[in-house]
Order: C-alpha cells, then sequence, then structure tokens
C-alpha cells in the first residue's frame, strides 16, 4: 500500500523534507570509528515484519516476562501472538517509526538506515508485557528493562507505556540510576485519560522527557486531556498523528496504515534524541551523566516550534510547544562548546 496515497496529509511533505535533512546532514559529519549509540525500546515486543528486517539483531532483544535465565534473544515475539492481543502489535509500530527500512520516504524509519548498517546506531527490543497499560508486575519488569538496558550501555530508551497513577520506588530508582549515567529516557504523556501516568511523571523530577502528541496544524492532539495535566508533566510535545504505523492485517500480510497517539511522538523524540547524542558524542562522553538529560531537555525546549497561535493552551500543562529536529541538531549547545 502507498501511505502517501492512502493518506495524503501535511505530514507527507514535513516527513520528507526531516529524512532527506538527516541523511545529508550526519553524511557530512566525521565521526570516531569506535562511535555506538544504542537504543533501548521498552514496549511490548516486536515482530519479524519485513519493514523491520535488518533494523536489529535478535540476540539483542529481551523479554523480561519470561525466567531470567530464559530472557536474552527472546523479545521477538510470533504474529500469531501479535494478532491475538490488543496491544500485541504495538511494539512493531513503534519500532517501525525508528528503524523502519521501507525505501518509501512516507513511512521509513526516522533513523538513517546506513547508520544501523554501519553500527552508529543499534536498536535494542525489550519486552516487558502484552498490554501498554502497566500493571503492578509489568512496573517490575519495566524497572529490571531499564536497570539492564543502562548496564548494557544504552544511551537512549523510548517508553510508550504508563502505569495509570501510582508510583513505584523501584521505578524511581531505576530512572535514576539510568539519568546518573547519562542516558536520556524517553516516555509517553498518555491520552484519552485525566490523569499523569508513570514513568513519565518522573518528569517532574527530571528524570525523563514527557513527550505529548501534535498534528500536522501544530497544536496539541485532541485526544490529550492536557487540562487535567499538572504543571511541568510534559516537557515537549512531538508528531503523534496521521503516523505510519507497520503492522500485519493477518498471519501472511504485512502492511502499514495511519495510527496516532503519544506512543508515536515518543518514538519520534527518542530518535532524534538518538541522533543528537551521536552528534555529539564526543562532548557529553566528557560530561557527568546526570547532566545530560537537562541539557537535552533545554536544547528541546530553546528551539521548539511555538503552538499554534496558543489558541487557549496552558504552556505549564502542554509543555512549551512542539519537537523541532533541525533545531536541536542545527547549533552545538553553549553547555557543549
Amino acid at each position: 500500500m502507498n501511505f502517501n496515497d492512502e493518506y495524503n496529509d501535511e505530514y507527507i511533505e514535513k516527513r520528507n523534507s526531516l529524512y532527506e535533512y538527516f541523511d545529508e546532514y550526519f553524511d557530512e559529519l566525521e565521526f570516531p570509528d569506535d562511535v555506538k549509540i544504542k537504543i533501548a525500546h521498552i514496549d511490548t515486543g516486536i515482530t519479524e515484519h519485513p519493514y523491520l528486517e535488518g533494523g536489529f539483531i535478535k540476540e539483542n532483544t529481551m523479554d523480561f516476562t519470561k525466567p531470567q535465565n530464559n530472557q536474552k534473544g527472546k523479545g521477538v515475539i510470533t504474529v500469531e501472538k501479535a494478532l491475538s492481543k490488543k496491544f500485541g502489535d504495538h511494539g512493531t509500530a513503534t519500532a517501525g517509526l525508528i528503524i523502519n527500512n521501507e525505501e518509501d520516504e512516507n513511512i521509513k524509519g526516522i533513523i538513517p538506515r546506513w547508520m544501523i548498517d554501519n553500527k552508529m546506531i543499534e536498536f535494542h527490543s525489550y519486552r516487558v508485557g502484552n498490554s501498554v497499560v502497566l500493571s503492578i508486575n509489568a512496573v517490575n519488569r519495566l524497572s529490571k528493562a531499564i536497570n539492564h538496558a543502562v548496564k548494557e550501555g544504552c544511551k537512549i530508551i523510548s517508553i510508550s507505556l504508563g502505569a495509570e497513577g501510582f508510583e513505584d520506588r523501584k521505578l524511581r530508582l531505576a530512572m535514576e540510576y539510568a539519568v546518573n549515567n547519562g542516558v536520556i529516557i524517553c516516555c509517553a504523556a498518555g491520552q484519552l485519560v485525566p490523569f499523569q501516568i508513570y514513568p513519565a511523571a518522573f518528569s517532574h523530577e527530571n528524570l525523563c522527557i514527557c513527550c505529548a502528541a501534535s498534528t500536522a496544524q501544530n497544536e496539541p492532539w485532541k485526544s490529550t486531556w492536557w487540562n487535567s495535566f499538572q504543571n511541568g508533566y510534559v516537557t515537549i510535545a512531538a508528531p503523534g498523528t496521521s503516523m505510519p504505523k507497520i503492522y500485519w492485517e493477518d498471519i501472511d500480510n504485512p502492511s502499514v496504515k495511519k495510527s496516532e497517539g503519544s506512543s508515536y511522538s515518543t518514538a519520534y523524540t527518542a530518535s532524534v534524541a538518538a541522533l543528537w547524542y551521536l552528534k555529539n558524542y564526543k562532548s557529553l562522553s566528557k560530561r557527568a551523566g546526570n547532566e545530560i538529560v537537562r541539557i537535552f531537555k533545554t536544547r528541546i525546549q530553546y528551539t521548539r516550534i511555538p503552538w499554534e497561535d496558543n489558541r487557549g493552551y496552558s504552556r505549564n500543562k502542554i509543555g512549551p510547544g512542539i519537537l523541532n529536529p533541525k533545531g536541536v541538531l542545527k547549533k552545538r549547545p553553549p553547555e557543549l562548546r
């Protein structure tokens, strides 16, 4: 299916321009031979969808729903399981926004494929459950996944999952451990519920980047109940509507369709964070770990795209604006010069 023909919208031109910019911009930069940014994608597991082929190594996947001695290399789920669960294809969909290898400009992943082929960026998929709504047990598995990702040297963690309304001490400790080791964690703000979710709510303590969904018209997505958010909850918004979702129509038919939600905003922001980390790798490696999230947060908010006409939006609740990837990458932050 041609995503452009089926779902023509204002994002098409924006996406094409952005991918072209990333390719050209990074092609002109020089990197040390040993530079590698690892992204941990913590979700419901991924499938061997053809659009993800070559984007990940199966041995680098983990399944924290299994016994500890049988987790490594088990993060890839069957198509049957993806089709049988309500959120079974969620991990595949959000991974697609990061590493989709399809040549069609309208649906390919944000990370330039040559960076993955050259092992400059490495994708690690971690499965912690079957649903994006985290149970108490799933929150415990999420904490373990974060700790594991840090020990594996991941510098970006993307979490498009959430627990409704309760905080967890082990999760907080895992987030603190990650931030103190220079890891940027991007978390979904959520939607359709009138309250904050965890781990995104740790944004109040600068332990993560909380990502809300924006539209092609540079407005908050209508399903975001931002009026109910506490001040300072949302760090930044990012595209989250009319996003290309890779999925399975049935066991033999991989496909793509339009989807929406802060899950995509999170994967989008995590991708940009990885590129930013890659560009500034030499300078960031000299900084204390707990400074890096603060520097990135300051950068994305300073270079933001403003909300359209600020039509009654509370910037304290919905964030100062929308992620501007070109602005984030264009100049080195003052702290890193």
